[in-house]
């Protein structure tokens, strides 16, 4: 859901971008290092175009380790490379499905802290009798 997000925002950086804020979406709430990166790029150089987000994104990626130069055009596997990042940036036609996506991302967090909340709650409220342990 993260990849296809941002695959909608980079279709029309703009108006994207504008989208996603819009829904209240920060690089915080992803949970995939090189998906941040990218739409990282996309919030500094949305008003300079796709090509200059594809080249900072680039940039990033190269620096924490994310760039496989060999990486096919359709891999989403955590390697990218020019071809796999152009892929990317042409996936979606508008930013149309931004919106959606962007509803189901923060409607996928919320879920997840409660998860975490229930895991924390579950761990507080189990007390082990050390002498019982073998």
């Amino acid at each position: 859901m993260e990849l296809e997000l941002v695959a909608s925002v980079l279709s029309d950086p703009n108006r994207g971008v504008a989208l996603a804020a819009r829904e209240t979406i920060t690089c915080g709430l992803f949970d995939c290092d090189d998906v941040r990166l990218i739409f990282a790029a996309a919030l500094v150089a949305c008003d300079r175009g796709k090509l200059a987000i594809l080249r900072l994104a680039r940039l990033a990626l190269r620096r924490e380790g994310w760039w496989d130069a060999n990486a096919r055009a359709f891999e989403r596997n955590g390697r990218w490379s020019d071809t796999s990042l152009a892929n990317l940036a042409c996936a979606h036609p508008c930013p149309a499905m931004t919106i959606t996506l962007a509803r189901e991302l923060l409607d996928l967090c919320k879920r997840m802290a409660r998860v975490v909340a229930c895991w924390r709650e579950m761990k507080a409220a189990m007390v082990i009798d050390e002498s019982c342990v073998t």
